[in-house]
């Protein structure tokens, strides 16, 4: 049986091959960028998509909702997140409210800052996300 093509040929069939895989739907082959919430989006169920759209997010929350009063070291732990990751997942979720921390922020230098869940923002801002995409 012979070669079909040559090797360059080959060579630039995978070429396009790979350069199709890694493009889609316009892309160039990177992450897709992150959309906003839509306008007509209540604020609430804003910040509800904001703090489930990223995995990281999820695990944080899930931790300290079972373990509240936790540092920064054990929901990194306890969540398998790193301690940056960790950082500005907390960071992100105080600032949509459903975090708190016992100590301000800008006053955390070198101490054991225990972080807890606001558990009822967070139901009543889910609610309220849920409302909106079954509406």
């Amino acid at each position: 049986m012979s070669e079909v093509g040559s090797t360059d040929e080959r060579k630039m069939r995978d070429d396009n091959l790979t350069h199709e895989l890694t493009t889609f739907d316009g892309h160039n082959g990177q992450m897709p960028s992150r959309r906003a919430a839509p306008t007509s989006m209540p604020d609430p169920a804003a910040r509800a998509r904001e703090a489930f759209a990223a995995t990281a997010r999820v695990e944080a929350l899930r931790f300290l909702a079972l373990h509240p009063a936790s540092t920064r070291t054990a929901i990194a732990r306890g969540a398998g997140l790193a301690m940056n990751t960790t950082r500005t997942v907390l960071a992100q979720l105080e600032e949509l409210g459903y975090v708190t921390a016992d100590v301000e922020q800008g006053h955390r230098q070198g101490r054991a800052v225990r972080f807890s869940l606001d558990r009822g923002q967070l139901v009543a801002d889910a609610g309220v996300l849920l409302a909106y995409i079954v509406s």
